[in-house]
C-alpha cells in the first residue's frame, strides 16, 4: 500500500500568543485621522471608538475608514478587537440595545440602510454589500443580550444564530473571521490570548458567494431601531488580517475512498479506508501543531471550537473535507 500522508488544515477560531500574526491594518483609536465620523456619540477620544450617551438606534451613529485594499468573494479575512459593554439601555425594565460592532461593506453606506440624512429618514432598504458582527437584543425585551453576524447581499439579508451573553463590565475580545469557502464565523473570548470561548461561542453562517468588493471598515449603531436601544461602552485596538492565504483547496477530492466521521464532532475523529500515514495539524498561519505517524482515531476536543480543513494525501492524489469541531 502507498505511504499515505495526512495533513489536517485548522481554520482556526483564534490566534494563540504565539501564532499571531502581524495585522495587515490595525487601529489604536490613538487618532482619528481617516476616519470619517457620521451623527454623534460614537467617535473616537481618548485613545478609544467611545459609544457616549448611550449612542441610541432609530439615528446614524457611526465612524468609517476606507481599507487599503478591496476584498471579494474568494478571499479569507479576519477582523478582531477589544470590546467593552459597560451598559445598555432599559425597556420596561428589559435590555435594550442595537450596535454594530464591526462591518465591513461595499461603500460608506450606512451597513444597513441606504439612509438619505443623519436620521435615516424612513430606513429605506439598504443595496450594498456587508458582512458584520451585532450586538443586540430580542424585541420585546426579555432580559438577554445577544451577538450574531448580519449579510446584507444587495438588499437581501442573512442572519446567523445567536450567542446568548450577559456579560457587562468588563473587556470581551471578538474575531469575526471569513474563510475562503464562505463561511463566516464570529467568536467570542474571555482572554486576551484569544483562547476561552465564552458560553454558546462561535456561530457560524455561509455567505452568498455574491457578497463581494468590500472596501470599508465600519463602526457604529444600528440605525433602524427605537431609542430604547441604547449602548455605553468602546473598541479599542482593531486587528484586520487579509487576505488569509492557504495553499490547500477546501473542496472534496474523489481520487482517494476515505471515510471521516463524526462531523461535526466534539472531540474524536475517526479515518477510516487507510492503515497507515502520518497526521499533521497545522494552525491558520500554516505553523504545525503537531505530527502524528499511523493514528486515525483523533482527539481533537482540546482544540478551540472551529472549522478545520482536512487533507490525505498519496502522491499526486489528495482528499480534503472540510471538518467542524463543535
Amino acid at each position: 500500500m502507498k505511504h499515505l500522508v495526512f495533513t489536517i488544515v485548522l481554520f482556526s477560531l483564534y490566534f494563540s500568543a504565539s501564532t499571531q500574526t502581524p495585522c495587515t491594518e490595525s487601529f489604536d483609536f490613538s487618532s482619528n485621522s481617516g476616519w470619517t465620523q457620521v451623527g454623534t456619540n460614537v467617535q473616537i477620544s481618548n485613545g478609544k471608538l467611545n459609544y457616549l450617551n448611550g449612542a441610541t438606534c432609530s439615528s446614524q451613529r457611526r465612524v468609517y475608514r476606507t481599507l487599503d485594499s478591496t476584498l471579494n468573494s474568494g478571499d479569507a479575512w479576519s477582523i478582531k478587537f477589544e470590546l467593552y459593554v459597560d451598559s445598555v439601555g432599559q425597556q420596561t425594565g428589559q435590555n435594550m440595545t442595537g450596535v454594530i460592532l464591526a462591518a465591513l461593506t461595499a461603500g460608506v453606506q450606512d451597513p444597513l440602510n441606504n439612509c438619505p440624512n443623519i436620521s435615516c429618514t424612513n430606513y429605506p432598504t439598504g443595496i450594498q454589500d456587508g458582512i458584520m458582527a451585532i450586538y443586540g437584543s430580542p424585541n420585546p425585551g426579555n432580559g438577554l443580550t445577544y451577538y450574531n453576524i448580519k449579510i446584507k447581499d444587495g438588499s437581501a439579508e442573512y442572519t446567523s444564530p445567536r450567542i446568548n451573553c450577559n456579560i457587562f463590565k468588563t473587556m470581551l475580545y471578538l474575531h469575526l473571521e471569513k474563510a475562503t469557502n464562505n463561511l463566516v464565523t464570529l467568536n467570542i473570548y474571555s482572554d486576551s490570548l484569544y483562547s476561552i470561548h465564552v458560553p454558546n461561542s462561535p456561530v457560524s453562517i455561509s455567505s452568498p458567494s455574491s457578497v463581494s468588493h468590500l472596501n470599508t471598515l465600519q463602526h457604529g449603531n444600528v440605525t433602524r431601531g427605537s431609542n430604547y436601544r441604547q449602548f455605553w461602552g468602546f473598541i479599542d485596538n482593531v486587528c484586520l488580517n487579509y487576505p488569509v492565504i492557504t495553499s490547500l483547496s477546501d473542496t472534496d477530492k474523489p481520487a482517494l475512498n476515505l471515510s471521516i466521521y463524526p462531523n461535526p464532532t466534539s472531540d474524536l475523529l475517526h479515518l477510516k479506508g487507510i492503515n497507515t500515514g502520518v497526521v499533521q495539524l497545522f494552525d491558520l498561519t500554516g505553523k504545525m501543531v503537531f505530527i502524528r505517524e499511523n493514528e486515525f482515531n483523533l482527539s481533537l476536543g482540546k482544540y478551540t471550537k472551529g472549522i478545520y480543513l482536512l487533507k490525505v494525501s498519496s502522491g499526486s492524489d489528495y482528499f480534503t473535507k472540510k471538518i467542524i469541531l463543535k
